[in-house]
């Protein structure tokens, strides 16, 4: 389905789902998969929500430093923590407290009928939440802007100038919500759906500053509504950490008019991404959880005694390689082996090898085995 609006200026905008579903097809399988695996996963409540505060200061980082924030995710958690941090402006810091209550928004949306369906006055209201209280000169807070505005860089693919003035702009937002409810979309993948308003929100540009901010929350609400949580908001740091793909992906697709495929197979690859990380992480916390109970097991059961337990725990805690001689000189295993002779060291470090809970390359450092619990 494409769908073309004549602007007042002459101009031809074009709304377009065209792609290349031998392309995306196995990207959308795949993430919809890992998602669907992922959702399943139990999680205790403290693991869940420190993954959570991790994501949301790393996504609050991302969308920020696309647009020139110089706060760093350091002190990014610093300001979310109410604490005092320097050399940064007024106005940075209050965009990084707009964006947090943002996404503690969008953590708390909850969507209850079959369609998520978008509206004007939502899109508007979410500018309004990132821009409030920042004075950028010539932005209107949740407002359409009614000024001629210039897009990316040449370094980018160019310098795109977007619609103009505000008979054209509202025109535009009006095909624009008509077309991202329609049916065809409402029936696509959510993934699609959300990256071809994140794409078409960015190509109207219909606000004189934080459109992209805008765009990506829109599209994080879109995969929000159709279960798809965390990577809604992962999404921001992998866009800039891929800053020039990023950039590029959008202005190949405004050259190829109607084949919206660069743009949706770059989200796709940053999703399926996201993803990964993501379960990467989840599997670790119930390694972690499991390694615990059965070196308890193991405790309980003498075939550890208190200094091999504590030792295994440690590496567990610190993930670093250890040699015998690090054992009564590095921190924090000094303290462990005081007293203790290096004999007596060296039968622990055979031991827990023979157990498969080390592993050494070289017969000198060994590091945590994470094959002990596999099938």
């Amino acid at each position: 389905m494409v769908s073309k609006k004549v602007t007042a200026t002459t101009k031809v905008f074009m709304f377009s789902d065209v792609f290349d579903k031998k392309i995306l097809g196995d990207q959308i399988s795949r993430a919809t998969i890992l998602n669907t695996t992922i959702s399943d996963i139990p999680m205790l409540p403290q693991q869940a929500s420190d993954m959570d505060a991790d994501i949301m200061a790393s996504s609050i980082s991302g969308t920020a430093a696309i647009e020139g924030n110089p706060i760093t995710e350091d002190d990014i958690r610093m300001v979310l923590g109410k604490k005092k941090t320097i050399n940064y402006s007024d106005n940075h810091k209050i965009e990084i407290e707009n964006l947090a209550e943002a996404y503690k928004t969008l953590d708390n949306f909850e969507h209850t009928t079959k369609n998520f369906i978008i509206t004007e006055d939502f899109i508007k209201k979410l500018h309004l939440s990132i821009t409030k209280d920042l004075s950028h000169k010539g932005n209107t807070h949740g407002k359409y802007r009614d000024k001629l505005v210039k897009v990316g860089s040449e370094e980018h693919g160019g310098i795109y100038r977007p619609p103009s003035n505000l008979n054209d702009i509202e025109q535009l937002m009006t095909s624009f919500i008509d077309w991202i409810n329609s049916e065809e979309l409402l029936e696509t993948s959510p993934y699609i759906r959300a990256s071809l308003a994140h794409y078409h929100l960015s190509l109207i540009h219909p606000f004189f500053s934080g459109n992209g901010r805008t765009a990506r929350l829109l599209e994080a609400y879109i995969l929000h509504a159709a279960n798809i949580r965390h990577v809604s908001k992962m999404l921001s740091k992998y866009y800039y950490r891929n800053l020039d793909r990023y950039f590029l992906a959008f202005s190949s697709t405004k050259r190829k008019s109607k084949d919206t495929t660069p743009f949706l197979l770059f989200v796709l690859e940053a999703v399926n991404a996201c993803l990964d990380e993501l379960k990467d992480r989840v599997y670790g916390y119930l390694y972690d959880l499991t390694m615990r109970e059965f070196l308890n097991i193991m405790k309980n059961d003498g075939d550890l005694n208190d200094r091999q337990y504590d030792l295994v725990m440690l590496l567990m805690e610190e993930d670093v390689e250890i040699s015998l001689q690090d054992l009564h000189i590095e921190k924090p295993f000094v303290y462990l082996y005081k007293g203790v002779t290096e004999q007596t060291a060296r039968r622990d470090i055979k031991k827990l090898s023979d157990m498969n809970l080390l592993k050494s390359e070289d017969g000198k450092n060994y590091k945590l085995c994470f094959d002990t619990l596999m099938f």
